[in-house]
């Protein structure tokens, strides 16, 4: 499996960059999309769907590549993974019933993969990932692997989105199912938060 990375402040530079990469007859097969709220998706992934690509898409709050790091800009991995190791589920929770959407997902990927790891991104600023965690858990086991992320949008706390090919919502996830015979994937959990604003103390919280 081949990946490369391209990255852009505009949809034109994206689309010359996706070019570029074709050139040597890489055909990509999935893209991991990061990309500012300020940017145009819908002309993102219009381009990607031209392609014939799979889109796991999410808002930020800065971008990065290898190459450099980017802010209100776009950022994409490009693999040509053979598209019977993977697969895209897209659901929204408007009920806040997290655990339950996010097991039913998994019942349906067991289907698929004996198996599977899961990378997720969630948005709006309520969503307990938590639940969405326990929500795998209950159907794949504690030992599943799942890695991701919430939406960001430039740091405005107002309307993080995840997006697919075709879908786009402020109040769901997006799911990039992998056949862990096929595929594995590793990665390390850091956080670079900072204070902001005056300092308080928390006296009592429901969920997120």
């Amino acid at each position: 499996m081949k990946a490369k990375s391209i990255g852009g402040t505009s949809p034109s530079e994206i689309n010359i960059a996706l070019e570029m990469c074709l050139e040597d007859g890489f055909l990509p097969t999935l893209a991991i999309v990061f990309v500012s709220i300020k940017q145009d998706r819908n002309a993102i992934c219009k381009i990607l769907d031209n392609a014939g690509i799979s889109i796991f898409g999410a808002t930020t709050h800065g971008e990065f590549t290898e190459k450099n790091i980017g802010k209100e800009s776009i950022a994409i991995l490009l693999l040509d993974m053979k598209r019977e190791y993977f697969q895209l589920y897209f659901e929204e929770y408007p009920n806040k019933n997290y655990r339950e959407v996010a097991a039913d997902v998994a019942t349906r990927v067991l289907d698929r993969f004996a198996r599977p790891t899961f990378l997720v991104s969630g948005s709006h600023m309520e969503t307990d990932a938590e639940q969405l965690l326990f929500g795998f858990e209950d159907v794949v086991g504690n030992q599943v692997n799942i890695y991701g992320s919430m939406a960001g949008d430039d740091f405005s706390f107002t309307n993080p989105i995840v997006f697919t090919n075709g879908r786009e919502s402020n109040r769901g996830m997006v799911i990039l199912a992998l056949d862990e015979d096929k595929i594995k994937i590793k990665g390390r959990a850091s956080c670079g938060w900072k204070a902001v604003g005056t300092v308080r103390t928390v006296t009592r919280s429901e969920g997120n």
